[in-house]
């Protein structure tokens, strides 16, 4: 799963309330950015929440997104980085 192996299921709908979307939004970020999908339980598609935040961040920032969730990956573990450092300067 390329850099973080850490993965938080949520549902469309769910995540659609967290990020402040439409659930018709995460599920086009699914098929345009291929963002990660975890599974389907009683007909509900959940994606990966960490994903899903950082297309969005990406999104409200005008950056472009890249194409698969390994990228993603990297890009929030940067971010992860640059806001430790921050914390303890």
């Amino acid at each position: 799963m390329g850099v973080s192996a850490v993965v938080r299921p949520i549902n469309v709908f769910d995540a659609a309330q967290r990020l402040h979307v439409t659930p018709s939004t995460i599920r086009v970020w699914g098929t345009r950015y291929k963002a990660r999908k975890v599974g389907i339980v009683d007909r509900k598609l959940y994606f990966d929440m960490l994903d899903l935040a950082v297309i969005r961040w990406l999104i409200v920032n005008e950056i472009p997104v890249p194409p698969t969730p390994e990228e993603r990956d990297r890009i929030r573990a940067e971010l992860t980085i640059s806001r430790v450092s921050l914390n303890t300067s």
